[in-house]
This record gives structure tokens, C-alpha cells and sequence, in this order.
């Protein structure tokens, strides 16, 4: 009883987007908090409910680290889990977060921990599946990561967002044309522009834009993200069509 307790206490909701950064620094730096005990609800991927209670998921992290990211999926597929902040349990063996533990199961890297979490809890049961998450997650952190996660990103980040513009015509998501994990890990990463690059010009990609919004509108995605990101996304998506031609960029 005592350590059910203990794990319960340790339950946390985050917001990358609510916590004052300094985007010139680009990855915001880690703080200590304690925040209280919340528990997530709602599903829109479907997870097979035999699953749900195999085991017990701790993800390690804090608000200004990708964990939030792990979280939204979490709360996608509502899968419980407990939120931990102590670095001394942390199974990552870099120091560094986030982290996840699932019985005997060590994870670090967000995107390895999405693929596991996908593939044990979420949509991503054959092979296939598998592969469609898996291009996704391994092109946001190997592609997306580099153009966005930058002070140059205007010099680097267009002609990425026009090719993913041009995937995105006609499609709601990415896979399927379902919200999967793969949007997850791909819009995670579009949505930190608001909260690293404020002045960044997303008119220029309607489909990306529009994709963005659609995202950033899942309660999911608030209860663990945040909401600030809607008033950039308000103010991008109410720009004269004209801001939307894309004009020599080579």
C-alpha cells in the first residue's frame, strides 16, 4: 500500500509551452519541480484494453525536456503511468531525460520510447505498422530536429516544411489519414516552433499549418503540451493568402 502510494504522489502533469523560456537558448534548461497527482482519461488511438493493465509505466523527465511529448502519447492511448523527476532512478545511462521504465524494460531517447510504447500499448501490432511509425519518428529526430532545433532555421527549415507541406496536401495525418503516433512525434516537433521561434512565418506552409492546428487542438495534446501554441497558430492562420506564396527560397 505504501508504495502504491508513493507511486501515486509521484503523478504529474506537464506544459512545455506554460514555463517562461528563453528561446535564444534554444533547449530550455532543467528544472527540480513537484507538481500534484492528475490522471489522464481520454483515448483517440486505439490501444488494445488487454494491455492496459500489464504493467506499470514511469516516464522520467520534467516540463522543460521532450517528456511532455512521451506524455501526450501516453494520455492518446490512455495508457496510466507514473511521472517521476528523481534523476537517481533515472534508467537513461547518460544522465540525461527523458527516460522510461516498464517492468523490466529501460528506455531512453524519445524516439525509441515512442516506438516501444507504440508498438507494447498502442497501434503499431504488425510489422507494417511498425514501419509506417517508424519512418515517421526517425525522420522527426534525425530531419525535423536539425532544421527546427536551431537559431538559423530560417536559413535551414523551409525547404524541409515545403516538401512536408507538399506530403500533407489532402491528408489530415500522417498515416493512414488517422492520428497515430507517428503525428505525435512529427508534430511535437512543429509545435515547438511558437515557443522557440515566435517570429517564424508558418503562413508560407498551409498544410503544415493547418496540420499544426489540428494537433495542437486534441485535448490531449493541451492537457500535456499546453495551449499557448493556439494564439501563434490563430495568428499565422489569419494572414492574407498572399503571405502564403513561396517565393525564392533557393
Amino acid at each position: 500500500l505504501k508504495a502504491t502510494i508513493a507511486a501515486m504522489a509521484a503523478m504529474q502533469t506537464v506544459s512545455a509551452f506554460n514555463v517562461p523560456v528563453n528561446h535564444l537558448g534554444l533547449k530550455p534548461r532543467a528544472h527540480e519541480r513537484s507538481l500534484p497527482v492528475t490522471r489522464h482519461a481520454r483515448t483517440a488511438v486505439h490501444a488494445p484494453a488487454a494491455l492496459q493493465l500489464t504493467s506499470e509505466v514511469t516516464l522520467y523527465g520534467n516540463r522543460n525536456s521532450r517528456s511532455p511529448l512521451i506524455e501526450w502519447y501516453l494520455v492518446e492511448i490512455n495508457k496510466q503511468y507514473t511521472h517521476s523527476e528523481d534523476r537517481a532512478s533515472n534508467p537513461n545511462p547518460f544522465g540525461k531525460i527523458p527516460g522510461l521504465r516498464d517492468d523490466k524494460v529501460e528506455l531512453f531517447e524519445s524516439g525509441a520510447i515512442l516506438l516501444y510504447l507504440s508498438d507494447k500499448y498502442g497501434e503499431s501490432n504488425t510489422p507494417e505498422k511498425r514501419a509506417d511509425a517508424a519512418k515517421w519518428i526517425v525522420w522527426a529526430n534525425a530531419e525535423l530536429d536539425g532544421v527546427l532545433f536551431t537559431r538559423d532555421i530560417e536559413a535551414r527549415a523551409p525547404k524541409v516544411l515545403m516538401q512536408l507541406d507538399a506530403i500533407l496536401n489532402g491528408k489530415e495525418f500522417l498515416v493512414g489519414n488517422q492520428f497515430s503516433v507517428a503525428d505525435v512525434a512529427v508534430a511535437s516537433y512543429l509545435l515547438f516552433i511558437p515557443l522557440f521561434h515566435p517570429n517564424f512565418d508558418a503562413s508560407r506552409f498551409p498544410n503544415v499549418l493547418q496540420y499544426m492546428d489540428r494537433c495542437a487542438s486534441r485535448p490531449a495534446f493541451q492537457k500535456t503540451m499546453g495551449t499557448n501554441a493556439l494564439q501563434y497558430l490563430k495568428v499565422q492562420m489569419a494572414k492574407k493568402p498572399s503571405n502564403n506564396i513561396f517565393n525564392k527560397l533557393f
